[in-house]
Parts: structure tokens; C-alpha cells; sequence
């Protein structure tokens, strides 16, 4: 187990507590009870040798003052097998003594002083004899097995060298004076001993004062720049310097001028209040910018209200008739709904011809293909209507599975301008109230599609859906806030297209009687390839409220005849313009999806115009 064997030799680095232990230092043992080659042929057990040495032999690795033996070397020896008390023996001392092992950091050591050639050894833990299995092995006379250690003197040659080159470093050059061994080491020559020496020992050894400050303990607070821009009255972190429980704080020209310390104090200071009074102007000046602005604001969202202006379409639930599966007809009021989300309807009702319609979204398709069912053609599309509408976060809380929605997922989105995903910056959003209970002066908490949930001002049930303007401001917040708006803001206020909504009429009167808008449709469009052409539209300039309307599979003129409360005959007495929004068709027929499309974009560019002369009429 020698420097070729993988043990470490005296010069390579060991814990502080490995100590050095030799023959001298061991009390004798009865060499037949434990003796390891011996022990299985033995009952007697070995006991610890429990010693305490009167003095520890310093030991250095460099120094010059260490000896070498040229007869015996110092070896390591190491035991990483754990264990309480550890201790060695072997054939360098005939197997008579076990020495005992310090514990360091986990493993045990010694350092023996040995002979050269190839030594057994063994370790003996805790009562039992064991081998180090990473080392080399052999078989004794008596058949156990032992580790083997090997020590040449060719193993120690460089330390020997090392020594001699700290001896010759001493010379002076200046004067060409040899330093002696005991100067070259830097300490007290002599043993070592846990005895506090005077301060002139007998060896004529004397401290000749503190040591040099080292150049690093110059970078202190008291000489460093401290940055202009930082609080005048904080100072920087301090760079403290511990050395040898010494501490040191070392000041420039070994006193500090406080004269230009308070001066660069006092210019530090006037620089700060001068920075903090130039902020705070710029603040001010922002805020009188903001509420301008915001003045502006306000003054050109009242304009855009007079001017805003919505527009509704009404068509028959009985177009799903033409469609001949159940995936046709969800795609077809997938197309009624891409048509109204691009050019920006506001309102879609969904009349009966027949005038038996049910008033609500509640209740299940039964089927296909007969007149006598269009009242549940009514209530599915406007139940697929509903559910493109609706954000995607929102419609598990407002649409269970429904056999009428069996197809839905497979239509293509609207992507309407109110669906925001989590990462858009939005002013108004759409959001449900949450069960999450909170104090009754706190308001509720609103999902509105953000990672976080949003307290509004209002104390409102569970499951119902609002309208939510967010304040900008408390969004880094852990509850941001907002205020329950009117669904019309967005589209007011903000001019956002803000989605549709749907109605259920039962008959023709009521599309035109029953309007959800203060004072009604004042623009009535009707249209039919028996009216008058589209190219000869032009609408009046003051309307808000526009209603387009379109028959079924059989005209205006059937939903007419079936609406007892209508006594005109000719349905063009019904509306304002009875216009004809594709004249010179090519086909006999044009399907209801299709004049959808085709007036909306004929008569949607006509309403625009309109309110533009309307605004710069106003304007002059």
C-alpha cells in the first residue's frame, strides 16, 4: 500500500487531524489474542488500546526541518469502511501491537513510519478483523487473507529535493548571507505542545510585530466611489475583511480626510434633491399629458356614440331543412355565423314561418326533414349560434353536452375580436362569476380568461355572464380589478365589434314589433328577387338601429301569409326597401346562406358611407 499502491505519502495533503503515530506511542497488547492470522483459531478477544500521548511530534510536509528517515518512510494508511474504533497492525511490528486510527471527516488514518520492501497488513473494526477490498491482497502461511503495502525510497526522492531547494532559497542576494533551516521555515524552532509559550522563549524567538496589511484590505467603503445616483444617505455594502479573527479596515494615507468626505457628502445630496424634484415635475407633467388625453378621450367616444349605429339580420330557423345530415346542418349555421361575425352584425333573430316557435334555447332536436319540426330547427340554430359565439374559456360553464352541439367542435372559429386568449392586452373582456366566496363589500370574482382571477365591484350569482372593463393598472396585482359594464360599451366607447347576440321570434311581427333597442329598427330593409335592385339603395344618413331581413325556402310572401297578425298583402309594405341584393342571377334559386353574404356585403359598404356623410356634415 505504498505511493504505488494508491496510498497517499506524507507530503500529499491530509486532514489537520490526521496525526502521526508510531511504535513508541502504542501500549502493548497481547500479541496470540490479536493477532489476526491467529484470531480464527482463537476465543479470546482483543480490546481496544485506549492511549493518550503526552506530546504530538509536529510534522511538516515542505519544510526543510523534516528528516527523512533513510531507514523507515512515512506511509498513510486509510480505512473507508466506517466503523467506531478502528486500528491497524501487521507484519511491521510482528502482528504484537494494533495502532490505533484518528477519524477524519468519515475515514480513518494513520501515518507509520515502515522499512522498505512489501508489508501485510490488516484492520481491525469494532472487534473483527477485515481486509480493505481496493487494495492489493495476499495469503498468509496460516491461509487468511491480508492487504499488501509495498515502500520504496525512490518514492520519496522529490521531497528530499523540495527540502534542499528551500535551504538554498535562503540566500541573500545583497549580502550573500545563508539563511539556517529554523529561519527558512518561518516558525519557532522545537517541538510543539498545547503549552502556551512566553512571548521570549527559550529559543530566542520573538514576534517582531502584526504582519503586513495585504493590498485587497485597501478596496473599503471609506475608499471607494460611491455612484451619484444612489440615496446619499445609504451607503454601499462593505467589503469587511476577516483574517485570523483580525479584523482590518484600512483608510487611504493612514488618516481620512473628513473635510472632502463631507463635502462629496454635502455634493452627493444637492444632486439627489435636485434628481427627485426633476422627477417629480416629470411626474406631474405625465399626469397633466394623461388627463388631457383622456379629456380627448372622452370627448371623441361621446362623438363616436352619436354616430355608432348596429345593424340586425332575421332569417327562418327552416333553412336547416335544405341540409341532409346532421353535420350538414351544424356546418350550415356555422356559415350563418361567419357571415354575421365579419361584417359585424349585431343582432340575429330566428323567426318561425309557420309562427309556432318556441321562445328559448332549451330543449332537444328530434329530427330532420319534416315542416312540421322547424320550430326545433329554430331552437338548434340558434343554440349553435349561441355557442360560436360564446368565448372558448366561457363555454363549458354555459353549454353542457347537448346532441345539438354533437358537430359544433368541428366548425371553424369565429375569432371574433371579444375572443382573447390569456396573453392579449384588452381593455373589456367577457367573464363569468365564480362560486368563490368572498366578503360581501368585496364584490365577486370574475374568470375572465387571464391566469388570475378579477374582483368586480358588483355582489352577482354565481354563473352569470358580465361584461368586465379592466383596470390597467392593478394587473401585476394578485386580484386585478374591474367594473361590470353594459355588453354595449365595447362597441360604444370602445368601437369594438363585440359579437352578436340572438333572439327567438315566434312569427314575422314580432322581428319587427319587439325590438330590443330603444325606439325600434328605424331602417327596415326587406329583401327578395321580386324587389328593386341594390344598386339603387341608398339608405338615409340619421338611422342607428338597421334590421335586414330574409326569407325561407318559399319567400317572404309564406311568412307572411302564416303571421295572423300581419293584414297587408304584399310583403314591400312591410319595410322601407324591398330591394333585391343580387339581380340577374344566373341560378333560379339562391340559397338563404348565400343572399346572406351577398347582401351584407352590398348593403354593409352603403351604411358606412352614410354615417361618414353624416360625420362630416356634422363636422362642418
Amino acid at each position: 500500500m505504498g505511493n504505488n499502491s494508491g496510498k497517499r505519502s506524507l507530503s500529499q495533503s491530509t486532514d489537520d487531524s490526521v496525526i502521526r503515530e508510531d511504535e513508541n506511542w502504542m501500549k502493548d497488547v497481547d500479541s496470540e489474542a490479536n493477532h489476526p492470522n491467529l484470531a480464527p483459531y482463537s476465543n479470546l478477544t482483543a480490546e481496544e488500546n485506549d492511549f493518550e500521548p503526552k506530546r504530538r511530534v509536529r510534522a511538516s510536509t515542505l519544510s526543510s526541518t523534516v528528516n527523512i528517515d533513510k531507514k523507515k518512510l512515512p506511509t498513510v494508511f486509510k480505512w473507508e469502511g466506517g466503523g467506531k474504533n478502528v486500528f491497524i497492525s501487521g507484519s511491521f511490528n510482528s502482528w504484537k501491537k494494533k495502532i490505533s486510527m484518528v477519524k477524519s471527516t468519515g475515514d480513518f488514518y494513520a501515518i507509520i513510519d515502515l522499512p522498505e520492501g512489501t508489508h501485510q497488513y490488516k484492520f481491525y473494526v469494532d472487534g473483527q478483523w477485515l481486509c480493505d477490498s481496493k487494495e492489493q491482497k495476499t495469503e498468509s502461511d496460516l491461509g487468511t487473507e491480508n492487504n499488501i503495502v509495498t515502500v520504496r525510497a525512490s518514492d520519496f526522492e522529490v521531497f528530499e529535493a523540495l527540502a534542499t531547494d528551500s535551504v538554498n532559497s535562503g540566500q541573500n542576494r545583497g549580502t550573500g548571507r545563508h539563511y539556517s533551516k529554523d529561519e527558512v521555515t518561518g516558525s519557532p524552532p522545537g517541538d510543539y505542545s498545547q503549552e502556551v509559550p512566553p512571548r521570549h522563549s527559550s529559543h530566542g524567538f520573538s514576534h517582531s510585530g502584526p504582519p503586513i496589511l495585504p493590498p485587497h484590505l485597501l478596496q473599503v467603503i471609506l475608499n471607494k466611489e460611491i455612484p451619484v445616483h444612489c440615496e446619499p444617505t445609504l451607503l454601499p455594502e462593505p467589503n469587511h475583511v476577516m483574517l485570523n479573527h483580525l479584523y482590518a479596515l484600512s483608510i487611504k494615507e493612514s488618516k481620512p480626510d473628513l473635510k472632502k468626505i463631507r463635502k462629496e457628502a454635502k455634493e452627493r445630496k444637492r444632486k439627489w434633491k435636485e434628481e427627485k424634484l426633476i422627477k417629480r415635475l416629470e411626474k406631474r407633467k405625465k399626469r397633466e399629458e394623461t388627463e388631457q388625453i383622456n379629456k380627448l378621450e372622452e370627448e371623441s367616444k361621446l362623438k363616436k356614440k352619436e354616430n355608432c349605429y348596429t345593424v340586425s339580420i332575421a332569417l327562418p330557423g327552416s333553412i336547416l331543412d335544405n341540409a341532409q345530415s346532421p353535420e350538414l346542418r351544424t356546418y350550415l349555421a356555422g356559415q350563418i355565423a361567419r357571415s354575421a361575425a365579419i361584417f359585424n352584425v349585431n343582432e340575429i333573430i330566428i323567426f318561425d314561418e309557420v309562427g309556432k316557435a318556441a321562445l328559448t334555447t332549451e330543449g332537444t332536436f328530434e329530427g330532420i326533414g319534416k315542416s312540421t319540426k322547424t320550430s326545433n330547427c329554430n331552437i338548434q340554430l340558434a343554440r349553435i349560434l349561441q355557442y360560436l359565439e360564446c368565448p372558448q374559456y366561457l363555454r363549458k360553464n354555459f353549454f353542457p353536452v347537448h346532441e345539438d352541439l354533437k358537430y359544433a367542435g368541428l366548425l371553424n372559429p369565429l375569432d371574433s375580436v371579444h375572443h382573447y386568449r390569456s396573453e392579449d392586452d384588452a381593455t373589456y373582456r367577457e367573464g363569468v362569476v365564480t362560486k368563490m366566496k368572498v366578503k360581501e363589500d368585496k364584490g365577486s370574482l370574475v374568470d375572465v380568461g387571464l391566469e388570475k382571477l378579477v374582483r368586480i365591484d358588483k355582489q352577482l350569482d354565481p354563473g352569470f355572464r358580465v361584461t368586465v372593463r379592466l383596470d390597467k393598472t392593478t394587473m401585476d396585482n394578485k386580484k386585478p380589478r374591474g367594473v361590470v359594464v353594459s355588453p354595449d360599451e365595447p362597441r360604444e366607447l370602445g368601437n369594438l365589434y363585440w359579437g352578436y347576440s340572438v333572439r327567438l321570434a315566434p312569427n314575422l311581427s314580432s322581428v319587427l314589433i319587439k325590438s330590443p333597442y330603444k325606439g325600434g329598427y328605424d331602417l327596415v330593409i326587406g329583401t327578395s328577387d321580386k324587389g328593386d335592385s341594390i344598386d339603387r339603395f341608398e339608405p338615409e344618413e340619421n338611422f342607428k338601429h338597421a334590421l335586414i331581413v330574409f326569407g325561407g325556402l318559399k319567400g317572404l310572401e309564406a311568412s307572411l301569409e302564416s303571421d295572423e297578425k300581419l293584414t297587408v298583402g304584399d310583403p314591400r309594405e312591410l319595410f322601407e326597401y324591398y330591394v333585391n341584393v343580387c339581380p340577374y342571377q344566373g341560378s333560379r334559386t339562391i340559397r338563404t346562406e348565400e343572399a346572406l353574404l351577398i347582401a351584407l356585403s352590398a348593403i354593409r359598404p352603403k351604411l358606412a358611407m352614410s354615417k361618414l356623410k353624416l360625420t362630416e356634415n356634422s363636422n362642418d
